[in-house]
């Protein structure tokens, strides 16, 4: 088997038998080529007597016959023909150093690249890690090839095998041959990876999954047509996307268009389709037709203008009003339509009385099971699951019975007393002093509050919705007193934040609403607020309570300053308290010129003008404080030159 070379190394490729095999075939046939070269009589090499030291040799002085002969068969000087063959046949070119070891020796800074360079052959060699490109262990190996391409293989002494690739004189760094114990290793942690593997129940919900193509691998439509016919392209190939131009024969469409079929079997389909301006066909076909039948599909536009066509025809349509009258009409039959008992009882009442879910008026037979003593008609009447109802019957022998279903059970028949019976036993009740109040409880209790202030489990009374005016409900409510909750999303709410609270109202107007009274309300972070209704006046406005935590301990926060500005004793800072601004510190400035802000929120709504005092000598300025926070210093009176303004200062709001 002839071998070629192989020049296409990777870095990672493994050796097999192929490879040992041509390395080997390239050994033989070097051998050869030298062998060829030692028979070549010819002085392939040009060689001179002088350099081969025959220079004084002529051919006149010739040695005796008997000494050409006795030197002819002296074997110890001359090979045989065997000898030599055997010899062809051998390594020619050296691999290691006569003693059979490495021919190379890497070590000491010595590179392994530039010594493949140098010996431009195949060889033996040792290595430790204190050559350069040597591999990090101290190894033994091989290389084969010449000093612009080859291999290169060392098996360090801790077991590891490294190659190395020379090819087209770049040489690739040396990688690390896996052992079959290690491979092994890799091969079960990587089995082990759950996470990297799938199951057999996922292979199972997957073969279950969509496993024929609808679209093309892209997400585009699978099949694209620019002639011929969507009928031919579709009738066998099952759910699939398509897309076709208006050369397609049988496009509904004078533009291309995009759709989708859907398939019970072949030859039989449905689906719909849409063009480029946005009108939209359904379609279908059978397995005895030959072509597909298409069926615009109505756009939302079209559809409302028929719908209101045919909402406007009044002759067929009720009004509210027909509505309104037949709907509070009875529109559940309670009886037959000629007025006797919609049914009869004949075998069990509690059975078919269930049969029933609504308002009956029934019959029953003294037979029936769980009717009453003698037989008569009664009204039934129940839930909607028909787990509690009412049963009141009246006998034929004029007496009245009532039963109940609750939760699923019947209760037992209780006879109904006559007027005259009743009359007795109310008699008797009302004979009945300490279960009765009397006139001083009743004086009592009517001193109490009995306008409520709060629903009957506690909560407010009034909730103000998100979509309500705060204030106008609160007036709504009249003269009262009473508690709320608003969400704070209502319009005119003291807070944005939910609020809980009481008003108190003592006048109302003609149409009821209250006059003068007042609102306390709390939100939820604690802040209280109040308004106060004159009904000449209007509303007060809301006003937040103001605590000792809105006036202590509010941090200090230093004035960013502005053309050049800079502190001097100590630096200039400002706070909101409540409704002023209170300034601090010694500031180094020129006048006419803005040396610091403060928020627009903490400055005074209509601006500011004040004295402060200058320092380094005995004068005033005036300071600016303009509504959008700026401050700026003006003027002076001062004996000499001022090197700074001391500004302490609180400041109203408004």
């Amino acid at each position: 088997m002839a071998y070629e070379e192989k020049t296409d190394w990777l870095p990672d490729d493994p050796i097999n038998e192929d490879d040992v095999n041509r390395w080997e075939k390239g050994i033989k046939n070097a051998h050869k080529d030298l062998a060829a070269h030692k028979n070549d009589m010819n002085n392939p090499h040009k060689t001179t007597k002088a350099q081969i030291g025959l220079g004084n040799v002529d051919n006149i002085q010739q040695a005796a016959k008997k000494d050409f002969d006795q030197h002819n068969q002296d074997q110890d000087r001359h090979v045989t023909k065997e000898e030599r063959q055997k010899w062809d046949n051998g390594q020619l070119t050296k691999l290691t150093d006569d003693s059979g070891k490495y021919l190379a020796e890497i070590q000491d800074g010595l590179d392994f690249h530039q010594v493949v360079d140098k010996l431009n052959q195949s060889f033996f060699f040792y290595t430790n890690n204190t050559g350069v490109n040597t591999p990090p262990l101290s190894s033994r190996g091989l290389y084969i090839g010449v000093k612009s391409d080859g291999e290169a293989l060392a098996m360090d002494y801790e077991g590891g095998t490294w190659r190395k690739t020379l090819k087209a004189s770049v040489w690739t760094d040396w990688v690390q041959l896996e052992t079959s114990e290690g491979a092994q290793k890799k091969v079960d942690a990587h089995a082990k990876q759950t996470d990297t593997h799938v199951t057999k129940a996922d292979k199972d919900r997957w073969n279950a999954g969509q496993l024929f193509k609808i679209t093309a691998d892209n997400g585009t439509q699978k099949i694209n047509l620019t002639s011929g016919t969507f009928y031919d392209s579709l009738k066998d190939v099952g759910s699939v996307t398509f897309y076709g131009t208006n050369a397609v024969t049988d496009n509904p469409s004078d533009t291309s268009l995009r759709g989708m079929q859907l398939v019970g079997q072949p030859g039989i389909g449905n689906g719909y389709a849409v063009d480029v301006k946005g009108n939209a066909w359904w379609f279908y076909y059978n397995s005895n037709q030959t072509a597909i039948n298409w069926y615009p599909i109505e756009s939302v536009a079209g559809a409302q203008s028929k719908v209101d066509a045919h909402a406007n025809k009044t002759d067929i349509h009720v009004t509210k009003s027909d509505k309104d009258k037949w709907n509070n009409a009875q529109l559940n039959k309670i009886s037959n339509d000629d007025g006797q008992p919609l049914f009869n009882v004949t075998t069990d009442l509690h059975a078919e009385l269930l049969k029933y879910p609504s308002l009956t008026y029934f019959s029953y037979e003294k037979t029936a099971a769980n009717t009453p003593p003698a037989g008569g008609r009664g009204f039934w009447t129940c839930s909607v699951g028909k787990s509690y109802g009412h049963v009141l019957a009246m006998t034929n022998d004029n007496r009245t019975f009532r039963k109940s279903l609750a939760n699923n059970i019947w209760s037992d028949w209780i006879e109904l007393d006559s007027t005259e019976a009743a009359q007795k036993l109310v008699d008797a009740h009302a004979n009945m002093k300490d279960i009765h109040v009397t006139q001083a409880d009743k004086n009592m209790w009517n001193g109490a509050q009995l306008s409520k202030i709060t629903s009957d489990n506690g909560s407010y009374l009034l909730a103000i919705g998100d979509e309500d005016n705060f204030l106008e409900k609160i007036v709504k409510n009249g003269r009262a007193f009473g508690t709320f909750y608003s969400t704070g999303k209502a319009a005119n709410s003291p807070s944005n934040a939910s609020t809980r609270g009481m008003f108190h109202f003592t006048s109302l107007d003609s149409e009821g609403k209250g006059t003068f009274g007042y609102v306390i309300a709390v939100d939820y972070k604690n802040n209280m607020f109040t308004n106060y209704l004159d009904l000449n006046l209007g509303w007060q406005g809301w006003r937040r309570i103001v605590t000792e935590l809105d006036t202590e301990n509010v941090p200090w926060i230093n004035v960013p300053y502005k053309n050049g500005a800079k502190s001097g004793d100590r630096p200039l800072q400002y706070r909101k308290v409540g409704n002023t601004l209170h300034l601090n510190g010694h500031v180094l400035t020129d006048r006419e010129v803005v040396f610091g802000s403060v928020p627009s929120s903490c400055a005074p709504a209509k601006g500011v003008v004040t004295m402060v005092a200058a320092s380094g000598t005995t004068g005033y300025s005036k300071i600016i404080i303009y509504s959008n926070g700026d401050l700026k210093l003006t003027g002076i009176m001062a004996n000499i030159e001022v090197n700074g303004y001391y500004i302490d200062l609180v400041v109203a709001l408004t």
